[in-house]
């Protein structure tokens, strides 16, 4: 029995998928993502694999929750225009500390260089 024909393209996929995703960035890239095998894949080849460790990687469903505000610290050079990520023009965005996409962007295009 060979364990590497085994484990061959299956479980190589999501290794190559990141790798696919962090190769092509420019230095100091700001990417954001909003999938649970984007976000897993990226931040295993990040920092298990030590792999593109100056691309930042934001996962935009998890700033949509309250919690948000409290793992903020981690990215200490994002400019965070609120507390969490939230649509335009609803309550939460209006009177709870909410931001958009649009604010998030232009909190940071200055600091990534358009690298977004």
């Amino acid at each position: 029995w060979n364990i590497q024909s085994s484990l061959a393209p299956p479980a190589w996929y999501f290794h190559n998928y990141a790798r696919a995703l962090l190769t092509p960035l420019p230095k100091n890239a700001l990417l954001l993502v909003n999938y649970d095998q984007q976000w897993t894949s990226l931040r295993y080849q990040q920092v298990c694999e030590g792999y593109r460790t100056d691309v930042t990687v934001l996962q935009l469903s998890m700033m949509t929750y309250g919690w948000w505000e409290t793992r903020r610290k981690l990215y200490p050079h994002i400019n965070w225009p609120g507390t969490h990520y939230t649509k335009e023009l609803t309550v939460d965005w209006a009177h709870h500390g909410g931001f958009t996409f649009k604010e998030l962007l232009d909190a940071n295009y200055a600091t990534f260089s358009g690298n977004v």
